[in-house]
């Protein structure tokens, strides 16, 4: 047997898309929802003629998969959510042959501080997705997502944030003994080396 693309009348917005590969086209990778005409054709044989059987298929809508790429804020500061989310937007040819680039309406839903933190953001007491790493480890953000051309909506789905440590900066930093220097005295007494938490880099000032 082998597989072709066949032609279809189909109304605006329901005209679905496929290619075919493989030494005989049985292979179909989906490229747009909709319907799509297939046409398979059996060979001649000894006691059979050509055969061609045209059917009609559907692509439909695939499930979203969110995640953050990188999934990972760090301990004090702020991130946008929106530039790391991953699956939320869709690039395919549209029915007019052009690329279209689809985003699809996000809504942040709510936080779920696991064995990390977040402070989110709020405006007009709805999420603005953007958070703020307060306690290391793994926190989950919940969001739906509008239906797009190729995908399901999403009414609660979440993806895994890590707020992961500080590094702290030590180029400026020093070992201080007598007199806030560097300097200890032979003098047979025990003396306490401190490390100057002032010029330490890279380290919110709540926790100095």
């Amino acid at each position: 047997m082998t597989y072709r693309l066949a032609t279809g009348s189909y109304a605006a917005g329901s005209i679905g898309a496929a290619s075919l590969s493989g030494d005989r086209g049985e292979l179909l990778m989906p490229l747009r929802t909709g319907m799509q005409k297939l046409s398979i054709t059996v060979a001649e044989t000894r006691n059979y003629f050509e055969a061609t059987f045209e059917d009609e298929i559907e692509i439909k809508r695939a499930k979203i998969s969110l995640k953050f790429d990188p999934a990972q804020v760090m301990y004090g500061s702020e991130l946008d959510l929106r530039t790391v989310l991953s699956g939320a937007t869709d690039v395919y040819t549209g029915e007019d042959g052009n690329e279209v680039t689809e985003q699809g309406a996000v809504t942040f839903l709510r936080v779920d501080n696991r064995k990390g933190m977040v402070q989110a953001e709020t405006a007009d007491g709805a999420l603005t997705g953007k958070v703020t790493g307060m306690l290391v480890g793994d926190v989950r953000i919940h969001m739906s997502v509008a239906q797009m051309r190729n995908y399901e909506a999403v009414d609660d789905a979440y993806a895994s944030l890590d707020v992961v440590p500080r590094t702290l900066d030590f180029s400026n930093a020093w070992i201080v003994g007598e007199n806030g220097y560097p300097e200890f005295t032979y003098n047979g007494k025990e003396q306490v080396p401190a490390l100057d938490a002032s010029k330490i880099g890279n380290i919110l000032d709540k926790d100095k």
